[in-house]
């Protein structure tokens, strides 16, 4: 989490100095402006781009480690059965 140091107009919100914001892994591959149908599961979907630790000039330099040690500090899924049928 991070707190801002002024205000900051991001589309149509306004985030205001001294409020909290957060990355919400969850969000991840859900931005409709960017991609097609983000909230339908789709496994041949192609922009298949890892959108947490960022790109270019601003990737994170602590992703490999992140990555490494990912089961200690991240929740999430351990396991998701599911059946698929081909239509």
């Amino acid at each position: 989490m991070r707190t801002a140091t002024e205000d900051y107009q991001l589309r149509d919100k306004t985030i205001k100095e001294g409020e909290s914001v957060i990355l919400w892994y969850q969000s991840a591959k859900r931005d409709e402006e960017i991609f097609d149908a983000p909230f339908v599961f789709r496994v041949d979907r192609k922009d298949a781009k890892q959108p947490a630790f960022g790109f270019g000039a601003h990737v994170c330099l602590g992703q490999h480690l992140a990555r490494m040690d990912q089961p200690l500090f991240v929740g999430g899924l351990k396991s998701l059965p599911i059946r698929n049928t081909m239509a």
